[in-house]
C-alpha cells in the first residue's frame, strides 16, 4: 500500500533484468527488450511472505490500468518461492 517496489528478495529484480537490461554497459547481462517500460506491483513482504489476495489485488490494479488505456502488453507472475497455493 505504498509506492516503494523495493525488491527485498532479489527475484523480481532478476526477472526484470532478464527482460529489460540494456547491453554494452559492462554490468554482465543483456535483456531481450532494451526499451521496455516496467511496472512493479509488490505484494510479497521482505520476509518472503505474501497473501494470495494481495497477488490478486496487484493483478486487478494492472487490469484497471489497462482498462484506462495504459499500453500493458504482458504481465510476468514469477513470484518465486516453493509454497503451493
Amino acid at each position: 500500500r505504498d509506492s516503494d517496489p523495493m525488491d527485498d528478495r532479489g527475484h523480481g529484480t532478476h526477472v526484470a533484468g532478464i527482460l529489460g537490461a540494456v547491453s554494452n554497459n559492462g554490468v554482465g547481462i543483456a535483456g531481450v527488450a532494451w526499451n521496455v517500460k516496467l511496472l512493479a506491483c509488490k505484494f510479497i513482504a521482505n520476509d518472503g511472505l505474501g497473501a494470495n489476495s494481495n497477488a490478486v489485488a496487484c493483478l486487478d490494479y494492472v487490469a484497471d490500468l489497462k482498462r484506462r488505456g495504459v499500453n500493458i502488453v504482458v504481465t510476468n507472475n514469477s513470484w518465486g518461492g516453493i509454497a503451493r497455493s
